[in-house]
């Protein structure tokens, strides 16, 4: 009597049950070919909406770079460092005060480049200053007055010529290089630099500071 139940129920399961049943495994079987296709691209995008994927169809994650490519890296970002600490003791810019600022000098001076700075005891000194004038300067005087503190410890004049091409007009640049004892103290100079003309007129008259190091260079042997 089972058995004739069961053959009587078996014809009614409805044509529409079987197909809803044969659409949801069709929606699950494409489902699950698209997240397959999508894997590949995973390696480099992150696909939305697959946070909650399972473990081996999650995005991987970026390989952690190299040890060695990270040490050469840094590396090289320290040189940079260095090289960019080095290059003010290399040269440097100063400012320029005129002697008289209310004085409409004929010589203009737009700046003044000290090598090496900070200057080094024993090594050669240059002081070189970037000027303009629209005079013909043939031949004059270059008086230099060194100060430490408020001390004069050293003065100097030269013939300008000797420190520029003459006849000097225009833009032009005078240069002048000392080299300085060891035994000069190290600290903070004040240097003021006059040009005379011909006639010993005051051309122009600029001072600048400028600084010693306190380590005094190794000889070698």
């Amino acid at each position: 009597e089972q058995t004739k139940t069961v053959n009587i129920l078996a014809p009614r399961v409805s044509v529409a049950s079987r197909r809803i049943l044969q659409s949801q495994n069709e929606h699950a079987r494409r489902r699950k070919t698209y997240t397959n296709s999508l894997y590949p691209l995973s390696t480099y995008f992150i696909i939305p909406g697959q946070e909650n994927l399972s473990p081996h169809k999650q995005v991987p994650q970026l390989s952690k770079s190299n040890p060695t490519t990270m040490a050469t890296k840094q590396s090289l970002l320290a040189a940079a460092a260095v090289c960019l600490l080095l290059l003010p003791a290399a040269y440097a810019f100063t400012d320029v005060e005129y002697c008289n600022k209310g004085k409409n000098y004929p010589v203009k001076v737009s700046g003044v480049e000290i090598v090496p700075d900070p200057v080094e005891r024993g090594v050669p000194a240059t002081f070189k200053i970037s000027a303009t004038t629209d005079k013909n300067i043939t031949e004059g005087k270059l008086v230099i007055d060194v100060k430490y503190w408020i001390f004069n410890v050293y003065s100097e004049t030269d013939d300008i010529c000797t420190k520029t091409q003459c006849p000097a007009t225009s833009n032009f640049e005078l240069s002048h290089s000392q080299t300085l004892p060891s035994i000069t103290p190290p600290g903070s100079y004040t240097i003021q630099m006059k040009m005379l003309g011909k006639h010993d007129e005051e051309l122009s008259c600029i001072s600048f500071g400028f600084s010693i190091g306190f380590l005094a260079p190794v000889a070698l042997s």
